[in-house]
This record gives C-alpha cells, structure tokens and sequence, in this order.
C-alpha cells in the first residue's frame, strides 16, 4: 500500500482550505494512508494561529480566518503556497511507519517540503520551531494539531511570491493593532521563492518538485491525483457548518469575566493567560492563548483541569504535568513546561481587563 496520496487543489479561500484540511483528516482511516494537499490560496487575506485572539471587528471579515493548527499570523492568498499533510497516526510517514512522539511531529514532516525545494537548488532548512529558514530568512510557516484520535495534521504556508512579511501591513490595514504583537516577521528577516530563484517559478514544478520529496521522504512512489468531488462536498459542508461561522473566529477571545490576565514573550511571540478567580480564590475559567504550538485536546484537558485548584505554583504545575505527560499531548514554543503555571500565577496578581 501506497503511505500517502497526494492531491493538488484549485486556489482556495483560506477559510474553505480549513474545511477541506479537516475533512481529509477525517477521512485517514486507521491502515490506511496520509494525504497531502497543495495550491495556492485564492483571496489574499489573513490566517491567525488556532490559539490567537481576534478582534471582534474582525470576525465578520472574510479575508480574516483561524486556522487548525498553531502558532503565528500569516498571510494568504495567490502569493502563498499552501502544502497540508494529515495522517491516521503519529507516524513518520515512511513506508516502514515507525511510530513518533508528538515533539517530532514537524521534525518528521517538514522532510518532504525540504527535499521538495531542494530539488530546485534552493539551500533551504528546518532550525526548529515554526519557520523554514532560505540563507537565514523565514520563507516558510509550519504548525501542527493532533485530533481526539491521534491523526496529527501539519499546514506549511510558503512564500511563493508573497512574502511572510506581509502579515503586518494587512493587519495594519484589517484595524489590527501592531504595537502588542511579537509574532510578526520584519521584511529584512523574509524571502520569497520568486526571489530565491529569480523569478516566479511554474506552479507544476514546485508541486512536482515537492512530490518528489515526499516521494523520497516516503519510500514509495506518490501519484498526484485530482480531489475526489465526494471531499469537495464533505468541505463545503464542514465550512459552512464550523468554519464560515462566526465563532470559529471569536473562539480565542476571553470574556469579560475573565479579569485577570497576563503576557509574557514566548519562542514564537507571547503568551497570553486570562482567568478568574471564585469567592474561594480558587481558579475559575481558565483561557491560554498566543502563539505557541499544541495539540487541541492538550489544550482543552488544561482548561478543564485548572478551575479548582488552589493559586499556588505547586498546585497548578502538578494539574499541568498530568496533562502534558498524557500522550499525545504537547505544548511547544513557549520553552521551559514551567512557563503555564508561572504566567497563570502572573495572572492571578493581576487584575484588570483582557483587552489592556
């Protein structure tokens, strides 16, 4: 059995990309193979990371959407190169299907992106984290989820013609605010393929370029085949029924209630805590957000698991590490574990609105 079918898609909204990303993931059965997807976006727009706020102006913008996975903003449209990798199991996506743990995730996946572009002489690596680094410069974003079944999904989001950059000048020109944001990447620190290679290079040959690395990466050969319409019709309604609404997009903003919060600068951005205390002074509601990257379930556990506990950093670190020390759940990029209940601890010194 082929490890992995490969479809290439029309430009899509990002938005209806989400829908189509989850609804592939669903559809990788236990034995069977990972898909890939890649194309270009569509629209040019915005694409925040699935632990993001964003503001409530915004939520009704069609060029703004959340995605799956986290991380940092980046933008989308013709100029970005969407690549999506989804699997029935953490494994390495070899023919062998050598099992993995969560924080090799994006170690394990990126391969194929990198021997992709390799094959177009391009000197590109993977230094950890979310980036994709060409002569030092970010020319590529990648982030991970892992679902209630096990089935990681990993979104590349490459600067075909439109660099990384561009994220602060459309948040700019969405309303964003600018001046709290240290997720952002500087012109200087970008490049985009186009630039790398002289020109913008033919469509068909990066994607073919691309399924040659994973081909290589895989151990097998992988045919590019057209999107099964029974899949555009399962996105359509997964968009319609999750992704078009309006609280996929609110999901990350706190409540007014939650009036204690804190930030603190994480390996991808910041870190956001907003909480409550009960008339105890126990941990109510509990909300993380920024720029980190995690499975949603781990997330979720740790939301639930926190209201209760006793505002001490003893209490609230040994809630933390039983859910983090639960397979498959991880948190990554806010370095050392200790950073969760150290902030949720700042938090609670510090009352005052979410949206100071």
């Amino acid at each position: 059995m082929t490890p992995l079918h490969a479809f290439r898609t029309n430009p899509i909204d990002p938005d209806q990309s989400q829908a189509l990303d989850a609804v592939l993931r669903a559809r990788c059965a236990p034995g069977g193979p990972a898909l890939l997807r890649m194309g270009l976006g569509a629209t040019e727009g915005l694409l925040f990371g699935r632990y993001q706020p964003i503001a409530k102006s915004a939520w009704g913008r069609p060029d703004v959407q959340r995605r799956i996975t986290g991380g940092r903003l980046v933008p989308v449209g013709p100029g970005i190169l969407e690549v999506s990798v989804a699997a029935p199991g953490l494994t390495d996506l070899t023919i062998q299907q050598r099992p993995l743990t969560s924080d090799l995730i994006l170690n394990r996946y990126v391969r194929g992106v990198l021997r992709g572009l390799e094959r177009l002489r391009l000197n590109v690596m993977y230094p950890g984290r979310d980036l994709i680094t060409l002569e030092k410069r970010a020319v590529g974003h990648v982030a991970f989820d892992i679902d209630e079944a096990g089935r990681p999904l990993v979104q590349f989001h490459l600067a075909w013609s439109t660099s990384l950059a561009e994220a602060a000048p459309r948040l700019a020109d969405s309303g964003g605010r600018l001046e709290d944001r240290d997720d952002l990447l500087a012109p200087e620190g970008c490049i985009t393929l186009s630039e790398a290679l002289g020109a913008t290079p033919k469509l068909e040959r990066v994607l073919e370029a691309i399924r040659e690395g994973f081909a290589e990466h895989v151990g097998a050969t992988i045919p590019i085949e057209p999107l099964p319409e029974e899949v555009r019709a399962q996105a359509d309604s997964a968009f319609a029924e999750t992704f078009a609404q309006e609280a996929w997009r609110a999901d990350r903003t706190p409540p007014a209630s939650l009036d204690r919060t804190a930030r603190v600068p994480s390996q991808l951005g910041s870190f956001h805590v907003a909480l409550a205390l009960e008339d105890d002074s126990r941990l109510g509601q509990v909300c993380l957000l920024g720029e980190f990257l995690a499975d949603w379930p781990a997330v979720a556990a740790l939301e639930e698991a926190l209201p209760g506990c006793l505002p001490e950093w003893s209490s609230i670190a040994k809630v933390v590490d039983r859910v983090l020390d639960t397979p498959p759940h991880v948190v990554l990029g806010l370095g050392p574990r200790r950073t969760i209940p150290d902030t949720i601890l700042r938090a609670i010194s510090q009352r005052h609105s979410p949206s100071t």
